[in-house]
C-alpha cells in the first residue's frame, strides 16, 4: 500500500502486512508556486512511486478545510493534488481509497477528536513507540494512514492489530 499525506510537502509511507513501513517526504512545490506545477509534480510523483513500489492500493486522507471562508487557494490545491493522484492511480489501474482524518486518528491514536497540534505530537510519539522512523509529522500522518489502510484492506494485518489478534 502507498499512503500519501498530500500537501506541498507530502508525507509518504509504503508498506505491507508484517513489514516495517518505509517513510519519506516528497516536496511538490513551495507556497506561491503555480498550481499547475504542483499538480504535475503530484502526478509524476505518483507515477514514479507506483513504478518503484508496485502498490495494489493508494490511500489518501480525505481533504479537509475545503469549505467555508478563507482563501480559495487552499481548497484548489488540496482538491487538485488529490485529483492528480487519482488520475495517476487510474492510469496505472490501481485502487484508490481515502479516509477521514478523524477516522485515521481514532484508529491510530484511539481518539479522533484531538486538536491538530496534540494529534501531531501523539502520532509522532506512537511512531517512535512502534519503532517506525519518521522525520516529520507529514511522514507520521502518512504512516498512520498506512496503518489504517492495512487494517481495512488486509485480513492478516487487521487481525494482528485488533485486541483479539493480540492475545
Amino acid at each position: 500500500i502507498l499512503a500519501l499525506d498530500l500537501a506541498s510537502q507530502t508525507g509518504v509511507a509504503v508498506g505491507s502486512p508484517g513489514a516495517t513501513p518505509e517513510c519519506f517526504t516528497e516536496v511538490l512545490g513551495a507556497v506561491g508556486d503555480e498550481h499547475g506545477a504542483r499538480f504535475l509534480n503530484a502526478f509524476t510523483m505518483t507515477r514514479r512511486l507506483v513504478k518503484k513500489y508496485s502498490p495494489d492500493l493508494i490511500a489518501l486522507e480525505a481533504p479537509i478545510g475545503v469549505h467555508g471562508g478563507g482563501s480559495k487557494r487552499r481548497p484548489e490545491i488540496l482538491m487538485g493534488l488529490r485529483g492528480c493522484v487519482m488520475a495517476a492511480a487510474h492510469y496505472d489501474r490501481i485502487e484508490f481509497v481515502q479516509y477521514e482524518v478523524a477516522t485515521i486518528r481514532k484508529h491510530f491514536l484511539g481518539h479522533g477528536r484531538l486538536k491538530r497540534a496534540e494529534a501531531k505530537a501523539a502520532t509522532m510519539a506512537k511512531c517512535r513507540q512502534l519503532g517506525w522512523v519518521v522525520a516529520n509529522d507529514d511522514e507520521a500522518d502518512a504512516v498512520a494512514l498506512l496503518d489504517l489502510a492495512l487494517a481495512c484492506n488486509s485480513r492478516s494485518y487487521g487481525f494482528q492489530t485488533t485486541p483479539l489478534g493480540q492475545q
